[in-house]
């Protein structure tokens, strides 16, 4: 545009220069012919004629040489008459010495005419001249306040487009921090997803510990149902036992007695059979009776002891297969401790692990939070600074841009008064035509203008958007820590719960184990008091 604009000016100064030799030549041309015209009048010998007489005044008049030429019309017509008469002596010298004839004097007033033609020509190229260095010196001018408002212009996007950079290059930076961030997050997150995977397989492994338990109770319930009907049991067998071997007693000691009155009666016979004496055979015949009602009531009682025998062989079984279910239950139970020993074990690396992630965690979110709330502070305040001066540059733009708009505004309203002044004195169509075309290129440069402060605005609105965008996804990642930290407080807390339903557990896994223990002691003293082997126990 500015090179079109100097290309122009460029023309117009040659214009102005071909104009001023053809009025160079014109105004020689002109000296010449009153020089001429000078020659011709001093044949006539005018002396009051002078070449004065033919300079036209900067208005264009032409009185002083028309009156002069009337005088000499008026003079030499006079002349003529006075040659022809013969009347004064001075009019017929003048005319003896004047060789004036009419075609002399229609030459002269020929070249009057066409001098005062070409007068007119030479006051309207002066006038043209005149406003069309006038026309240049406007056109100069406009354009060098164009072209100064064009360099301020520039300058202020220039500035513009180097803060737009900045920012955008701030604006990187900050991503590029996201970024790292977000991996860093990515990472917490990963861990607390394993943590909580972990987490859950406790959970799973403590629900199973549970249900165990819980069979486990209701195993020692059965068990302790069937421990109490074997302690009834074994106290029916005491009980009858202990009658058996009162009867027991009693049979033997009754037969002992029989014994000791068979062996008596045995002797009696044998002396009676040496001494020769006479037997009874009637009491002889009541021993056997009574002997055999002895042996028969003594094979009974052998009956009912192999039977009690039996009993208690039986009930020695069952206390074999209740010794070994016990024995089994105590390697359950065994088990189940080894298996909260391991599971605490593993809480207990759980906790510690957890203790030092969530302490991790803890310390991270604290970092994360302070370099948020400081690289926020910063960029508050940055964005709030930039914004302050982004304004005040706008403002001093759109001012500058207002000052610029009035001098175009006053520019346009000199090229309308140059055209008006153009139009009233005729000018050249091509005056009016590179008007139009200046104005409309100054048109042109100021959309341009426009649109580059147009565009200005819009990159400032978008490092503002992506500014406010950033901002808002750091709240949101710094909001996602927080329920983070949340959620991280609430597993800590079903992590305690599951302690102290554990602890209970262990509790009541031990008070059973104590009544187990007790049913044991009591099965062996009973037994003990049954006088059976420890075998069985």
């Amino acid at each position: 545009m500015r090179k079109e604009f100097e290309e122009k000016i460029r023309e117009q100064e040659r214009l102005t220069e071909e104009a001023r030799r053809e009025l160079q030549e014109l105004s020689e041309k002109h000296e010449a012919e009153k020089a001429e015209m000078f020659e011709l009048v001093k044949q006539f010998g005018l002396s009051s004629f002078s070449t004065d007489n033919f300079r036209s005044n900067d208005a264009g008049t032409m009185t002083d040489s028309s009156a002069e030429t009337l005088k000499l019309a008026e003079r030499i017509s006079l002349g003529s008459s006075g040659a022809r008469a013969g009347q004064g002596a001075e009019t017929s010298r003048e005319a003896q010495s004047q060789p004036a004839s009419i075609d002399s004097f229609c030459f002269l007033v020929k070249l009057r005419k066409k001098a005062s033609s070409m007068a007119k020509e030479l006051v309207e190229a002066r006038s043209q001249l005149q406003q069309s260095s006038e026309y240049s010196e406007n056109l100069q001018r406009c354009s060098h306040q164009v072209d100064a408002a064009n360099c301020d212009l520039y300058k202020e996007i220039e500035g513009h487009k180097k803060q737009i950079s900045a920012v955008s290059q701030v604006a990187e930076e900050i991503r590029e921090k996201f970024i790292s961030e977000a991996r860093r997050v990515a990472k917490l997150e990963t861990k607390l997803a394993s943590l909580r995977q972990e987490n859950s397989e406790l959970q799973c492994r403590d629900a199973t510990l549970r249900l165990a338990q819980v069979s486990d109770a209701s195993e020692i319930a059965s068990l302790n149902r069937r421990l109490d009907e074997a302690k009834r049991g074994l106290a029916q067998a005491a009980e009858t036992a202990d009658l058996a071997n009162k009867k027991l007693e009693e049979t033997r000691l009754e037969m002992e007695k029989l014994k000791a009155k068979y062996q008596s009666t045995l002797e009696l016979d044998t002396d009676d059979c040496c001494v020769q004496t006479d037997p009874d055979d009637n009491a002889f015949d009541i021993e056997t009776q009574q002997y055999s009602m002895l042996l028969k009531k003594l094979n009974e009682k052998q009956a009912e002891l192999d039977k009690l025998l039996k009993d208690l062989k039986e009930s020695r079984n069952k206390v074999k297969e209740l010794n070994e279910i016990l024995n089994v239950y105590k390697n359950d139970t065994t088990k189940p401790e080894v298996q909260t020993r391991q599971v605490e074990a593993s809480q207990l690396s759980y906790a510690t692990d957890l203790k030092r992630y969530s302490e991790s965690i803890e310390a991270v979110n604290d970092r994360l939070h302070r370099r948020l709330q400081e690289s926020n502070r910063q960029r508050d305040s940055e964005s709030e600074k930039k914004l302050e001066e982004k304004q005040s540059e706008l403002d001093s733009v759109l001012e500058d841009f207002d000052e610029t708009r009035h001098k175009v505004y006053e520019l346009n309203e000199k090229i309308k008064n140059c055209e008006t002044r153009l139009r009233l004195h005729a000018p050249a169509p091509d005056y009016e035509s590179d008007l139009q075309q200046y104005s409309e290129d100054i048109e042109a440069v100021n959309d341009g203008l426009l649109k580059q402060l147009h565009e200005c605005n819009r990159q400032r609105d978008s490092v503002i958007e992506v500014a406010e965008e950033l901002r808002n996804r750091l709240l949101a990642e710094s909001r996602q820590f927080t329920e983070l930290r949340q959620e991280h407080s609430e597993l800590q807390a079903d992590h305690a719960t599951l302690r102290l339903a554990q602890a209970r557990d262990r509790g009541h896994c031990a008070s059973l184990q104590r009544q187990l223990d007790e049913a044991q002691r009591s099965l062996r003293r009973a037994m003990q008091s049954a006088e059976l082997p420890d075998q069985v126990y």
